[in-house]
């Protein structure tokens, strides 16, 4: 699957609730390429002072417990090609 960096240089993040499991349609556990189990971890991201958005980021397990709205750094964020279908969708 094709991914797109994302620079987080001008990005304030915060963890926007509890961490829940990453599951595929099946039910089953999501795992990474390592095999690692996959968690899904509500974000919020406000870009230089504008309005906030909310997103998802999946991470590998373990995932250390942070209290909702704390402002984390990620070291590596990217979208996912996949994931970003409803763009053509929204330019045609």
């Amino acid at each position: 699957m094709r991914t797109i960096p994302i620079d987080t240089s001008r990005l304030r993040l915060m963890i926007g609730g509890l961490p829940t499991q990453a599951t595929n349609q099946d039910g089953t556990e999501r795992r990474d390429r390592d095999g690692k189990g996959l968690v899904n971890v509500p974000m919020v991201v406000i870009v230089d002072g504008t309005n906030a958005e909310a997103f998802t980021a999946r991470l590998p397990r373990p995932v250390p417990q942070v209290a909702p709205l704390t402002e984390v750094r990620l070291k590596a964020l990217v979208a996912e090609l996949e994931s970003l279908g409803w763009l053509r969708h929204i330019e045609r």
